[in-house]
């Protein structure tokens, strides 16, 4: 009812992503991929070797790691591809928003990669998410 009301239930991807998101590619240093997620204030990086999606790194990732690998410095010593996950959840552009949140709450995805023809074209965040509820609200 409540997407209805408001024109959510047809909203696509698109609409709401970021669109071109800084990407990292798999032989950039950890310590290259925390400084831009510091500077920029991001959370999440999608690794391309050139357009290809790769996979994902995040800033939970990078820190569950360095906890782990406590004698040696992964910052300096490790590269992205090491660390990243494989394969991430993502969906075409054109894929409806209300068809992505029940992935994003049951699996606690904090952000979704988007593609177009196969190419990273976006991500969505649950910042972004919040951004548009707070449009209708």
């Amino acid at each position: 009812m409540f997407l209805q009301r408001f024109g959510l239930r047809r909203l696509k991807i698109k609409d709401c992503m970021t669109k071109e998101p800084t990407t990292l590619r798999p032989t950039t240093h950890v310590l290259t991929a925390r400084r831009i997620m510091g500077e920029e204030k991001i959370r999440h990086l999608p690794v391309v070797d050139g357009k290809k999606l790769i996979g994902i790194i995040s800033e939970r990732d990078l820190d569950h790691y360095a906890a782990v690998y406590k004698n040696k410095d992964i910052d300096r010593e490790v590269m992205v591809e090491e660390l990243c996950i494989f394969q991430p959840y993502a969906v075409d552009e054109n894929t409806e928003l209300v068809k992505v949140l029940p992935a994003m709450r049951e699996n606690k995805y904090g952000s979704i990669l988007v593609t177009k023809k196969g190419e990273l074209s976006g991500i969505l965040t649950y910042i972004d998410v919040c951004r548009i509820l707070e449009r209708v609200l």
